[in-house]
């Protein structure tokens, strides 16, 4: 296991002072000082593209996996995943999991108990 320490004296980040104005304290002095970061991908208006830019930056630092914290674009990331040769869901399963319907039925189909789902109730 790996396990840095941070160097005798407290060489970690160092508090601002409080007369410091706020200005000067906010993410963007410390953004300031590092490299930018890439913009956002499109992932939905031009998925090519940001499939190339994806494959660009593996071949520049290759990824371990790609991960996303979007219900939209589990799709995507499965796509992604599957170009690269990582590990990650098939396509196929990417739709089954935004479909609640969908991953209830597998679930019952592999033997796990689900909560029964009841349609809309009409007035």
């Amino acid at each position: 296991m790996d396990v840095r320490r941070r160097p005798a004296g407290g060489g970690g980040r160092r508090p601002h002072p409080p007369s410091e104005p706020a200005s000067r304290r906010g993410p963007a002095r410390a953004a300031s000082s590092r490299r930018r970061p890439d913009p956002p991908l499109d992932i939905f208006g031009d998925e090519a593209a940001a499939l190339a830019a994806i494959e660009e930056l593996h071949g520049e630092r290759p990824l371990a996996a790609i991960v996303t914290a979007l219900d939209v674009a589990v799709p995507f990331t499965a796509r992604a995943a599957r170009m690269l040769g990582l590990p990650g869901l098939s396509e196929e399963t990417s739709f089954a999991v935004r479909d609640k319907r969908e991953m209830r039925r597998r679930l019952e189909q592999a033997g796990l108990n689900t909560p029964r789902l009841r349609g809309p109730v009409r007035p």
